[in-house]
C-alpha cells in the first residue's frame, strides 16, 4: 500500500514539474518575442557623427550648409578652387555639413532613417511636401488645438493663395487686401497663417486645424520647365524663387510637362509648398519674356 502512494506521489509531482517547466518554457519564449518585436519596433542606429577639427578643410559661401572635400555634391569646379575656410569657421557663421558629408550629424541621421526604411518601418509620407515642408507641417500639429470662429475674418494675399489674421505681423497694406471668412478660405483651399518663400512658417491662426485640403495645381496650370543637369525635366509654376528664368527655358503646362514620361519630369518642391498664385501670366506673355541682358564692362 505504502509503495502504490509513494508511486503515485512521485508520478504527480513529475507531471507537476513537467507543467511548470512547460509553462516556464512557453513563457520565456513568448517573452523572447515580445523582446524581439518591441526591439525591431526601437531599433536605433548606433552610428555617432564624426568629430570634425575646426581646422577641417570646408567649402562654405554662406547659408546653412557646407561640404567637406569627400561630399558627392561638391563639384569639379569647387575642387579646382579648393576649400575656401575651414569647419570652425563655417559653424561660428551658423552653417553645418549638409546631408551627403560623410560623418556629418545630418549624414548620420539620414543613413538612420534610410535604414528604418530598409528595416520596413513606416515612415511619413513627405512625397507631396518634401521633407522639410512635411517637417515644417508636423511642427504645427505640435501647437495646441484652438477653436476659432467660422466667420473671423481673413485677410488674402495678391499674389499667393495665403490668409492672414486682421493683427499678423506679415500682413501689409492690410487696407487693400480682400476679405473673406476664414471658413471660406478653408473651404477654397487657401493656405492658412502661412509665411516664408515655401511657406514653412507659422505666422497667424496658430493652432488652427483645417478641415478641408489645400488647393493644389492642376494640369491645366501654367508654368516653366527646366532641364536639370541629370537630364530630369523640373516643372516651376512662374514666380517660383528658385531658379532664374533664361530662354532655353520652356513654358508648358503642368500636365505637358508630366507626360514627358522619357526625361523624368517632375514638380518643384518649393512650388508645391508655397501653393498656387495669381501672378501666373498666359502663355503669350511668358513667351515674351525678355532674356537677360550681357554684361557689359566700363571702360577702363
Amino acid at each position: 500500500m505504502r509503495t502504490k502512494m509513494k508511486q503515485s506521489l512521485s508520478l504527480s509531482l513529475i507531471a507537476s514539474a513537467t507543467v511548470l517547466l512547460v509553462s516556464f518554457s512557453l513563457s520565456g519564449t513568448e517573452l523572447n518575442l515580445q523582446r524581439e518585436t518591441e526591439g525591431d519596433g526601437k531599433a536605433k542606429s548606433t552610428a555617432q557623427p564624426k568629430n570634425f577639427p575646426d581646422d577641417t578643410p570646408v567649402y562654405y559661401s554662406g547659408g546653412k550648409r557646407g561640404h567637406i572635400d569627400s561630399c558627392r555634391r561638391v563639384s569639379d569646379e569647387q575642387k579646382a578652387k579648393g576649400p575656401n575656410t575651414t569647419y570652425g569657421e563655417m559653424v561660428k557663421k551658423g552653417g553645418l555639413l549638409c546631408s551627403r558629408c560623410p560623418g556629418s550629424k545630418l549624414n548620420v541621421e539620414r543613413e538612420a532613417g534610410s535604414s528604418q526604411k530598409s528595416s520596413g518601418k513606416k515612415s511619413k509620407d513627405r512625397r507631396k511636401y518634401g521633407r522639410k515642408g512635411a517637417k515644417a507641417r508636423a511642427a504645427w500639429l505640435k501647437i495646441p488645438e484652438k477653436e476659432y470662429d467660422p466667420n473671423t475674418k481673413a485677410y488674402c494675399d495678391a499674389l499667393w493663395m495665403r490668409v492672414h489674421e486682421s493683427d499678423c505681423p506679415m500682413l501689409v497694406l492690410k487696407d487693400q487686401k480682400k476679405v473673406i471668412t476664414l471658413t471660406q478660405a478653408d473651404k477654397e483651399g487657401w493656405r492658412i497663417g502661412e509665411s516664408g518663400q515655401s511657406g514653412r512658417s507659422r505666422c497667424c491662426f496658430k493652432g488652427y486645424r483645417r478641415k478641408h485640403p489645400e488647393k493644389e495645381f492642376t494640369d491645366e496650370t501654367l508654368g516653366i520647365t527646366q532641364i536639370m543637369k541629370s537630364g530630369k525635366l523640373k516643372w516651376h509654376q512662374a514666380g517660383c524663387h528658385r531658379f532664374t528664368v533664361s530662354p532655353e527655358h520652356v513654358p508648358m503646362t503642368m500636365g505637358e510637362a508630366m507626360s514627358k514620361t522619357d526625361m523624368n519630369p517632375y514638380v518643384c518642391i518649393h512650388c508645391i509648398e508655397r501653393g498656387p498664385g495669381f501672378g501666373m501670366p498666359d502663355f503669350e506673355a511668358l513667351k515674351k519674356r525678355p532674356a537677360p541682358s550681357e554684361f557689359s564692362p566700363h571702360d577702363g
